[in-house]
């Protein structure tokens, strides 16, 4: 039996329930519960969990609409020593759990995180996508499990701030005391991860799985996308970000002192260029002529590609400066692993 608590959020998800249904049957009975939380599904969803799903320890909630209000609700039920979202359409292997649980208990984690494979509408192969674990992985050169904390990983939260630093949450595992007190934010649209992220990546440590055991299928989503607009969303990443680091350094002398030999504030103002970069090239995209028929247009975009290379230049530089970053004594190529900003 492992100690995990599934939480499997749901709003309208019959189209993809059966087989999501066929791919927890290989491991579910192995966990310790499971929590449904549905959000007023209007389309058998909760019927056909009721007849379908089996465990001992399965309990049903109503909770109104919203991403990550209905994850947070999930996950406060939940008992087990660590939590699992189930999101439906993404898959895990029984074997992948294990494992996740494993370096989670030998690491010390408040979570595990993995790389998952993208797969199109018809379970085919998506190659090419990179998320912050990709990144992770590739960037310290990490052959197998390793934690990462501290300032090196809020380096990857900062140049990985339009994706969520921990990927894909069905390809990870929370512990459950450390995300109960660390609900995600739930004013930042459907990017709640990607700020809780930046809020929290100084204060836990990271685990880091550098096997592919998940999936995570593109499809069109149960929401309206309206539902969950932010305006100027990037703006507001940015600046979470950059209040973070003034927060923690605050009444910390040593943090402050190794944020400045780390070079954290240059890293912190690139991050500012980059996104009046960005701002300036869609200005152009979003008038009437073609942003391609434009001069003008295509030296923005030019701008953009240079703040980008700069960001990831002191990224890199940022995570080489020794004893500023991390004590772990990590060793590995910092050559690869573009940031995604």
């Amino acid at each position: 039996m492992l100690p995990i608590g599934v939480i499997i959020p749901t709003r309208n998800s019959m189209s993809l329930l059966p087989a999501h249904v066929d791919m927890m049957r290989p491991w579910v009975a192995n966990v310790a519960e499971v929590v449904v939380v549905d959000s007023a599904s209007e389309d058998g969803t909760s019927d056909y969990l009721k007849a379908n799903l089996r465990h001992p320890h399965l309990r049903f909630f109503q909770h109104p609409p919203g991403l990550y209000q209905s994850w947070n609700f999930g996950l406060a039920q939940i008992q087990a020593p660590y939590a699992y979202i189930s999101s439906i359409g993404d898959s895990i292997s029984g074997d992948g759990l294990a494992h996740m649980h494993e370096v989670a208990e030998r690491l010390k984690c408040d979570v595990v995180v993995s790389r998952p494979e993208f797969l199109d509408a018809q379970r085919q192969p998506l190659h090419g996508r990179r998320w912050p674990p990709h990144d992770l992985c590739e960037t310290l050169g990490l052959q197998e499990p390793a934690v990462v904390a501290g300032l090196e990983l809020f380096v990857f939260a900062l140049t990985n701030i339009s994706d969520a630093l921990l990927g894909n949450s069905a390809s990870d595992l929370h512990r459950t005391t450390s995300i109960q007190a660390r609900p995600f934010p739930t004013d930042y649209g459907t990017s709640g991860d990607a700020a809780w992220g930046l809020q929290h990546a100084l204060d836990i440590r990271m685990g880091v799985a550098t096997k592919v055991f998940s999936s995570m299928l593109d499809h069109p989503k149960t929401y309206n996308a309206r539902e969950y607009a932010v305006v100027d969303l990037a703006g507001r990443l940015v600046q979470l970000g950059i209040e973070t680091a003034q927060t923690k350094r605050r009444g910390d002398s040593a943090l402050d002192q190794r944020f400045r030999a780390a070079g954290l504030d240059a890293l912190l103002s690139a991050m500012t260029e980059n996104l009046a970069a960005q701002r300036k090239l869609e200005r152009f995209r979003r008038q009437h002529i073609p942003w391609v028929l434009n001069p003008l247009a295509w030296q923005a975009r030019l701008e953009r590609a240079s703040a980008r290379t700069k960001l990831n230049r002191l990224k890199l530089e940022c995570l080489r400066r020794p004893g500023a970053i991390s004590a772990a004594g990590r060793t590995g190529d910092l050559s690869g692993g573009a940031n995604n900003y």
